[in-house]
């Protein structure tokens, strides 16, 4: 699981939260945000893992 930040061409800032199963190094979720917040984070990581 990783939370980083992707700058773009125009200078913003996009945070991107990415799990991935490295057991078999699968991708099992991404997102991505301009305005991160604790709770965010939160509901992703519940919508990840039902």
């Amino acid at each position: 699981m990783d939370l980083f930040v992707v700058p773009t061409i125009g200078f913003d800032l996009l945070y991107a939260f990415v799990i991935v199963r490295l057991g078999r190094r699968e991708l099992i979720w991404i997102n991505v945000t301009a305005n991160p917040a604790a709770e965010r984070v939160a509901r992703q990581i519940t919508e990840a893992f039902p």
